[in-house]
Protein backbone atom coordinates (compact mmCIF):
# COMPACT_ATOMS: atom_id res chain seq x y z
CA UNK A 1 0.00 0.00 0.00
CA UNK A 2 1.46 3.31 -1.12
CA UNK A 3 0.84 6.63 0.59
CA UNK A 4 0.85 8.36 -2.79
CA UNK A 5 0.73 6.91 -6.29
CA UNK A 6 1.80 9.42 -8.94
CA UNK A 7 0.60 8.72 -12.47
CA UNK A 8 3.06 10.35 -14.85
CA UNK A 9 6.83 10.72 -15.13
CA UNK A 10 7.14 14.29 -16.41
CA UNK A 11 8.01 17.54 -14.58
CA UNK A 12 4.81 17.51 -12.50
CA UNK A 13 5.13 13.88 -11.45
CA UNK A 14 8.89 13.89 -10.83
CA UNK A 15 8.79 17.14 -8.82
CA UNK A 16 5.88 15.81 -6.79
CA UNK A 17 7.82 12.62 -6.05
CA UNK A 18 10.80 14.58 -4.71
CA UNK A 19 8.61 16.48 -2.25
CA UNK A 20 6.58 13.42 -1.30
CA UNK A 21 9.76 11.64 -0.32
CA UNK A 22 10.95 14.68 1.64
CA UNK A 23 7.72 14.27 3.60
CA UNK A 24 8.60 10.57 4.06
CA UNK A 25 5.58 9.40 2.08
CA UNK A 26 5.80 5.95 0.53
CA UNK A 27 5.66 7.01 -3.10
CA UNK A 28 5.79 5.48 -6.56
CA UNK A 29 5.87 7.01 -10.02
CA UNK A 30 3.86 5.07 -12.59
CA UNK A 31 4.59 5.93 -16.19
CA UNK A 32 5.02 4.56 -19.67
CA UNK A 33 7.28 7.30 -21.05
CA UNK A 34 10.12 8.47 -18.76
CA UNK A 35 10.34 12.24 -18.58
CA UNK A 36 6.91 12.87 -20.06
CA UNK A 37 6.28 15.29 -22.91
CA UNK A 38 9.31 17.46 -22.06
CA UNK A 39 11.63 14.59 -23.01
CA UNK A 40 10.56 14.98 -26.65
CA UNK A 41 11.59 18.66 -26.83
CA UNK A 42 14.59 19.44 -29.02
CA UNK A 43 15.82 22.21 -26.72
CA UNK A 44 14.57 23.68 -23.45
CA UNK A 45 15.78 27.23 -22.91
CA UNK A 46 13.37 28.51 -20.26
CA UNK A 47 14.10 26.23 -17.30
CA UNK A 48 15.46 28.53 -14.55
CA UNK A 49 19.17 28.08 -13.89
CA UNK A 50 19.82 26.06 -17.03
CA UNK A 51 20.22 28.31 -20.11
CA UNK A 52 19.93 25.44 -22.59
CA UNK A 53 19.36 21.69 -22.29
CA UNK A 54 17.76 18.99 -24.40
CA UNK A 55 14.32 17.90 -23.28
CA UNK A 56 15.49 14.32 -22.98
CA UNK A 57 18.32 15.29 -20.65
CA UNK A 58 16.06 17.47 -18.49
CA UNK A 59 13.55 14.65 -18.17
CA UNK A 60 16.33 12.27 -17.16
CA UNK A 61 17.63 14.70 -14.51
CA UNK A 62 14.17 15.12 -13.00
CA UNK A 63 13.62 11.38 -12.71
CA UNK A 64 17.15 10.82 -11.41
CA UNK A 65 16.43 13.28 -8.61
CA UNK A 66 13.18 11.52 -7.70
CA UNK A 67 14.91 8.15 -7.84
CA UNK A 68 17.74 9.44 -5.67
CA UNK A 69 15.44 10.37 -2.81
CA UNK A 70 13.77 6.97 -2.80
CA UNK A 71 10.74 7.26 -5.07
CA UNK A 72 9.88 3.91 -6.63
CA UNK A 73 9.48 3.71 -10.40
CA UNK A 74 6.88 1.43 -11.94
CA UNK A 75 6.94 1.16 -15.72
CA UNK A 76 3.27 0.65 -16.43
CA UNK A 77 0.53 2.29 -18.43
CA UNK A 78 -2.32 2.95 -16.01
CA UNK A 79 -5.67 2.23 -17.65
CA UNK A 80 -8.05 2.96 -14.76
CA UNK A 81 -8.24 4.56 -11.32
CA UNK A 82 -10.96 3.32 -8.96
CA UNK A 83 -12.01 4.29 -5.43
CA UNK A 84 -12.42 1.21 -3.21
CA UNK A 85 -15.04 0.73 -0.52
CA UNK A 86 -12.49 1.29 2.25
CA UNK A 87 -11.44 4.66 0.81
CA UNK A 88 -8.20 3.56 -0.81
CA UNK A 89 -7.49 3.69 -4.53
CA UNK A 90 -6.94 0.84 -6.96
CA UNK A 91 -4.89 1.58 -10.07
CA UNK A 92 -5.18 -0.92 -12.89
CA UNK A 93 -2.32 -1.15 -15.37
CA UNK A 94 -1.46 -3.10 -18.49
CA UNK A 95 -0.78 -6.81 -18.02
CA UNK A 96 -3.21 -7.11 -15.13
CA UNK A 97 -0.95 -5.21 -12.73
CA UNK A 98 -2.74 -3.63 -9.73
CA UNK A 99 -1.38 -0.95 -7.41
CA UNK A 100 -3.09 0.34 -4.27
CA UNK A 101 -2.58 3.72 -2.64
CA UNK A 102 -4.12 5.92 0.02
CA UNK A 103 -3.94 8.94 -2.30
CA UNK A 104 -3.34 9.44 -6.01
CA UNK A 105 -1.84 12.29 -8.00
CA UNK A 106 -2.80 12.36 -11.65
CA UNK A 107 0.03 13.97 -13.65
CA UNK A 108 -0.61 12.06 -16.85
CA UNK A 109 -0.19 15.06 -19.15
CA UNK A 110 -1.62 15.13 -22.64
CA UNK A 111 -1.74 13.28 -25.95
CA UNK A 112 -1.42 14.76 -29.48
CA UNK A 113 -4.41 16.40 -31.11
CA UNK A 114 -5.23 14.96 -34.52
CA UNK A 115 -5.65 16.88 -37.76
CA UNK A 116 -8.70 14.85 -38.72
CA UNK A 117 -7.95 14.81 -42.44
CA UNK A 118 -8.03 11.88 -44.89
CA UNK A 119 -4.85 9.82 -44.83
CA UNK A 120 -3.82 10.73 -41.29
CA UNK A 121 -4.95 7.54 -39.55
CA UNK A 122 -4.17 5.31 -42.53
CA UNK A 123 -0.55 6.52 -42.80
CA UNK A 124 0.27 6.71 -39.10
CA UNK A 125 3.70 5.16 -38.66
CA UNK A 126 4.17 5.26 -42.43
CA UNK A 127 5.30 8.86 -42.57
CA UNK A 128 2.75 10.47 -40.24
CA UNK A 129 4.17 11.26 -36.81
CA UNK A 130 3.39 13.35 -33.72
CA UNK A 131 6.96 13.39 -32.38
CA UNK A 132 9.93 14.78 -34.29
CA UNK A 133 12.54 13.67 -31.77
CA UNK A 134 11.10 10.15 -31.85
CA UNK A 135 10.82 9.70 -35.62
CA UNK A 136 12.94 12.48 -37.13
CA UNK A 137 16.03 10.28 -37.72
CA UNK A 138 13.99 8.24 -40.24
CA UNK A 139 13.80 11.30 -42.49
CA UNK A 140 17.44 12.20 -42.98
CA UNK A 141 17.91 13.92 -46.32
CA UNK A 142 14.17 13.89 -47.06
CA UNK A 143 11.40 16.47 -47.39
CA UNK A 144 8.97 16.84 -44.50
CA UNK A 145 6.02 19.01 -43.50
CA UNK A 146 5.37 20.24 -39.97
CA UNK A 147 1.80 21.31 -39.26
CA UNK A 148 1.14 23.96 -36.61
CA UNK A 149 2.26 27.37 -35.39
CA UNK A 150 3.09 27.04 -31.69
CA UNK A 151 6.40 27.07 -29.82
CA UNK A 152 6.50 23.27 -29.78
CA UNK A 153 5.86 23.24 -33.51
CA UNK A 154 8.79 25.60 -34.11
CA UNK A 155 11.01 23.37 -31.99
CA UNK A 156 9.93 20.36 -34.05
CA UNK A 157 10.75 22.20 -37.28
CA UNK A 158 14.19 23.24 -35.99
CA UNK A 159 15.01 19.71 -34.92
CA UNK A 160 13.95 18.30 -38.26
CA UNK A 161 15.93 20.95 -40.15
CA UNK A 162 19.11 19.38 -38.74
CA UNK A 163 18.16 16.10 -40.40
CA UNK A 164 15.93 16.67 -43.40
CA UNK A 165 16.75 18.17 -46.78
CA UNK A 166 13.79 20.56 -46.53
CA UNK A 167 11.18 21.41 -43.91
CA UNK A 168 7.84 23.04 -44.76
CA UNK A 169 6.15 24.69 -41.80
CA UNK A 170 2.43 24.88 -42.60
CA UNK A 171 0.04 26.95 -40.50
CA UNK A 172 -3.57 27.97 -41.05
CA UNK A 173 -3.14 31.55 -39.82
CA UNK A 174 -1.26 34.54 -41.26
CA UNK A 175 1.37 34.53 -38.54
CA UNK A 176 2.91 31.94 -36.21
CA UNK A 177 1.70 32.20 -32.62
CA UNK A 178 5.05 31.10 -31.17
CA UNK A 179 7.18 33.26 -28.90
CA UNK A 180 9.24 35.87 -30.81
CA UNK A 181 12.55 34.10 -30.10
CA UNK A 182 11.30 30.78 -31.47
CA UNK A 183 9.65 32.45 -34.43
CA UNK A 184 12.83 34.35 -35.31
CA UNK A 185 14.96 31.19 -35.33
CA UNK A 186 12.55 29.46 -37.68
CA UNK A 187 12.38 32.46 -40.00
CA UNK A 188 16.19 32.63 -40.22
CA UNK A 189 16.69 28.93 -40.86
CA UNK A 190 17.42 28.48 -44.61
CA UNK A 191 16.10 24.91 -44.59
CA UNK A 192 12.67 25.89 -43.27
CA UNK A 193 10.04 27.33 -45.60
CA UNK A 194 6.85 28.71 -44.08
CA UNK A 195 3.50 28.27 -45.79
CA UNK A 196 0.97 30.43 -43.97
CA UNK A 197 -2.79 30.89 -44.28
CA UNK A 198 -2.95 27.27 -45.42
CA UNK A 199 -5.72 24.91 -44.29
CA UNK A 200 -4.83 21.18 -44.18
CA UNK A 201 -6.99 19.04 -46.46
CA UNK A 202 -5.35 15.59 -46.79
CA UNK A 203 -2.22 13.52 -46.34
CA UNK A 204 -1.43 11.78 -49.61
CA UNK A 205 -0.02 8.33 -50.24
CA UNK A 206 -0.92 4.65 -50.32
CA UNK A 207 1.76 2.55 -48.61
CA UNK A 208 3.62 5.59 -47.26
CA UNK A 209 3.35 9.39 -47.18
CA UNK A 210 3.90 10.90 -50.61
CA UNK A 211 2.50 14.39 -50.17
CA UNK A 212 0.40 16.90 -48.27
CA UNK A 213 -2.65 18.75 -49.60
CA UNK A 214 -3.68 22.14 -48.30
CA UNK A 215 -5.98 24.96 -49.32
CA UNK A 216 -4.75 28.52 -49.68
CA UNK A 217 -6.58 31.53 -51.12
CA UNK A 218 -9.44 29.28 -52.18
CA UNK A 219 -7.24 26.86 -54.16
CA UNK A 220 -5.97 23.41 -53.24
CA UNK A 221 -2.25 22.72 -53.58
CA UNK A 222 -0.28 19.48 -53.32
CA UNK A 223 3.17 19.46 -51.74
CA UNK A 224 5.54 16.56 -52.30
CA UNK A 225 6.90 15.37 -48.93
CA UNK A 226 8.06 12.10 -47.39
CA UNK A 227 6.79 12.78 -43.90
CA UNK A 228 4.16 14.81 -42.05
CA UNK A 229 4.69 15.86 -38.43
CA UNK A 230 1.53 17.07 -36.71
CA UNK A 231 2.03 19.62 -33.90
CA UNK A 232 -1.33 21.37 -33.46
CA UNK A 233 -1.73 21.01 -29.72
CA UNK A 234 -2.57 18.31 -27.25
CA UNK A 235 -5.56 16.93 -25.31
CA UNK A 236 -5.61 16.11 -21.56
CA UNK A 237 -5.10 12.41 -20.87
CA UNK A 238 -8.11 11.70 -18.69
CA UNK A 239 -9.59 8.45 -20.02
CA UNK A 240 -8.39 6.55 -16.96
CA UNK A 241 -10.74 8.55 -14.72
CA UNK A 242 -13.98 6.85 -15.78
CA UNK A 243 -14.15 4.99 -12.46
CA UNK A 244 -14.00 8.08 -10.22
CA UNK A 245 -16.05 11.25 -9.87
CA UNK A 246 -14.34 14.32 -11.33
CA UNK A 247 -15.37 17.50 -13.11
CA UNK A 248 -13.89 18.82 -16.33
CA UNK A 249 -13.34 22.21 -17.93
CA UNK A 250 -14.63 23.05 -21.40
CA UNK A 251 -11.22 21.95 -22.72
CA UNK A 252 -11.48 18.58 -21.01
CA UNK A 253 -9.00 19.44 -18.25
CA UNK A 254 -9.50 18.10 -14.73
CA UNK A 255 -10.92 20.70 -12.35
CA UNK A 256 -9.23 20.95 -8.94
CA UNK A 257 -9.48 23.14 -5.85
CA UNK A 258 -6.73 25.37 -4.44
CA UNK A 259 -5.00 22.31 -3.00
CA UNK A 260 -5.12 20.51 -6.38
CA UNK A 261 -7.72 18.01 -5.16
CA UNK A 262 -10.48 16.82 -7.51
CA UNK A 263 -14.11 16.21 -6.58
CA UNK A 264 -13.06 12.76 -5.34
CA UNK A 265 -11.35 13.11 -1.93
CA UNK A 266 -7.77 11.84 -2.03
CA UNK A 267 -7.48 12.18 -5.81
CA UNK A 268 -5.28 15.08 -6.87
CA UNK A 269 -4.25 16.36 -10.31
CA UNK A 270 -1.44 18.59 -11.55
CA UNK A 271 0.52 19.60 -14.62
CA UNK A 272 -0.84 19.86 -18.14
CA UNK A 273 -3.91 17.80 -17.25
CA UNK A 274 -5.37 20.72 -15.21
CA UNK A 275 -6.30 24.24 -16.39
CA UNK A 276 -3.48 26.75 -16.66
CA UNK A 277 -0.45 27.76 -18.70
CA UNK A 278 1.18 24.73 -20.28
CA UNK A 279 4.84 25.11 -19.35
CA UNK A 280 7.18 22.60 -17.73
CA UNK A 281 8.14 24.89 -14.86
CA UNK A 282 4.48 25.53 -14.02
CA UNK A 283 3.72 21.82 -14.20
CA UNK A 284 6.55 21.15 -11.76
CA UNK A 285 5.22 23.76 -9.33
CA UNK A 286 1.67 22.43 -9.51
CA UNK A 287 2.95 18.92 -8.78
CA UNK A 288 4.57 20.24 -5.60
CA UNK A 289 1.37 22.06 -4.62
CA UNK A 290 -0.54 18.81 -5.03
CA UNK A 291 1.83 16.99 -2.67
CA UNK A 292 1.29 19.62 0.01
CA UNK A 293 -2.44 19.11 -0.46
CA UNK A 294 -2.10 15.32 -0.36
CA UNK A 295 0.03 15.46 2.78
CA UNK A 296 -2.59 17.57 4.56
CA UNK A 297 -5.44 15.33 3.39
CA UNK A 298 -3.65 12.14 4.47
CA UNK A 299 -3.00 13.56 7.93
CA UNK A 300 -6.67 14.46 8.38
CA UNK A 301 -7.91 11.11 7.05
CA UNK A 302 -5.82 8.99 9.44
Amino acid sequence: MLDLAIVGGGPAGASAAVYARRFEMKTALLFREPGGLISTAHLVENWPGIPSISGFELGEKLLKHARGVGAEEIFAEVSAIEKEAGGTFLLRAAGGKEIRARAVLLASGTFPRKLGVPGEAELLGKGVSYCATCDGPFFKGKRVAVIGGSDSCCNEAEFLADLAEKVFLIYRREELRAEPANRARVEKNPKIEMILSATPRAILGKEKVEGFRFERAGKEEDLKVDGVFVAIGREPMTGLLDGVEVEFSERGEVLVDEKKMTKTPGLFAAGDVVPGIKQAIIAAASGVEAVFGAREWLRKSN
